[in-house]
């Protein structure tokens, strides 16, 4: 889970091969792999994107609101 700005933080994982997978209702999901090592902090970022819904859908439309 993320906070409300989108910041996550996971510690206590073993040493090896990680794969972090993000998903959420309605965009596609996305995995990022890294070797974490002893004492090394590992960083992901992602940028999920909306996926269509249905045969005929039309891609979403972007509103940009100013204050």
């Amino acid at each position: 889970m993320t906070d409300g700005t989108g910041e996550y933080a996971a510690t206590g994982l073993p040493e090896g091969r990680l794969s972090i997978v993000v998903s959420a209702p309605g965009l596609h999901p996305m995995v990022h792999q890294t070797l974490l090592q002893n004492g090394m902090t590992a960083r992901a970022d992602f940028a999920l994107h909306g996926r269509p819904q249905g045969r005929h859908a039309k891609p979403a439309q972007v509103i940009n609101a100013q204050s």
